[in-house]
């Protein structure tokens, strides 16, 4: 227990380091490009009262589940999904989102720290876990962003003497720092250039599992994590030009209208993010093909005071076309359609 006043004033980000190590695998990742890490422990104490005093008499807890959230500034390699997939970074370039949540609770995170002089003090250490959310977010104007949410079974943290990792590991310093949505395209019901969506001002590629924690009598740690097949949404913010996208979405009446009653099956759909530095969408960095998209909310028009009129589209998964893909393919490079 502390009982002097820290020797440091206090901590800024750049004295944390963050590692994924995938049990599968066996391979630990230092993961470059992060913006936050946050590990949480969720304890749910109660605290118990009787009749005949206004006093608690005491307080119990389940075993305590711990939770960690990490968002990661997109570039090239995509070490962090790869690690997380249980793939070899730097080798594998497609792979898919059947692939999380193999295993019983894969995931190991790591997060070393180290004082104002760059010397290790301790890591923090939570394990047995598994993905509960992933979620890819383009802004106008704003780093592409990946964030990752995970639970886990067992955490601690380690004193200087015994961290699992003694020393600051190698991070990149090759790919980017960051890339706006400028060098991003959306195409919907195929991926070539005439599939193209225009105006786009944020979107959201999301992949959640429901998870369950398993507990039993005599253990005060969870037993493991359940996960379920991932739900895949798709949430498009455009800006008011013409009819697009409706034209894809929804089914045509002749040259009347387009049927809001009826929506078509988008297949073959595909997000492209591409080099910075080399012609505009002339080399693909990263890629993800959705298989099938049906439209599950619309706002078809916004019109504001003083500001852009806007659509607002919402797209689920509702099957795929591949099987045991989970209908969600990501490559380094190019899709292959």
């Amino acid at each position: 227990m502390a009982t002097i006043s820290p020797n440091d004033i206090a901590r800024l980000g750049h004295r944390f380091q963050v590692r994924v190590y995938h049990a599968t695998t066996g391979l630990t990742q230092v993961i470059s490009r992060l913006q936050q890490f946050e590990p949480s422990i969720r304890q749910d104490t109660q605290v118990y009262y009787e009749l005949g005093t206004v006093d608690p008499v005491g307080f119990a807890s389940p075993p305590p589940q711990f939770n960690i959230t990490m968002e990661e500034n997109l570039h090239n390699l995509g070490n962090l999904d790869l690690i997380l997939a249980g793939k070899t970074p730097g080798v594998t370039t497609t792979w898919n989102l059947s692939d999380y949540n193999v295993g019983n609770g894969p995931l190991t995170f790591y997060l070393l720290e180290r004082d104002n002089n760059g010397v290790v003090q301790g890591e923090i250490e939570t394990n047995g876990g598994l993905l509960t959310d992933i979620t890819w977010s383009w802004t106008n104007g704003q780093a592409i962003t990946g964030r990752y949410s995970a639970l886990c079974r067992i955490g601690k943290h380690w004193s200087a003497a015994s961290a699992p990792h003694g020393s600051w590991g190698v991070q990149d310093t090759s790919s980017q720092g960051g890339i706006t949505p400028k060098d991003c395209r959306l195409f919907l019901n195929g991926s070539g250039n005439a599939q193209r969506i225009y105006r786009i001002q944020s979107m959201n590629l999301r992949c959640t599992w429901r998870t369950t924690p398993v507990m039993e009598f005599g253990n005060r740690a969870l037993v493991g994590i359940l996960a379920e097949p991932p739900d895949v949404s798709l949430d498009v913010d455009i800006a008011y030009g013409d009819h697009q996208p409706d034209d894809v979405i929804y089914v045509t009446s002749g040259t009347s209208y387009y049927d809001y009653q009826n929506y078509n099956l988008l297949t073959g759909n595909a997000i492209r993010i591409y080099d910075p530095t080399a012609a505009e969408g002339s080399s693909v960095f990263r890629a993800w093909k959705i298989e099938n998209l049906v439209i599950s909310n619309a706002t078809p028009a916004m019109a504001n005071v003083r500001g852009l009129a806007t659509k607002r589209y919402s797209f689920v998964r509702p099957s795929v076309t591949t099987a045991g893909t989970a209908g969600l393919v990501m490559y380094i490079g190019d899709l292959t359609p």
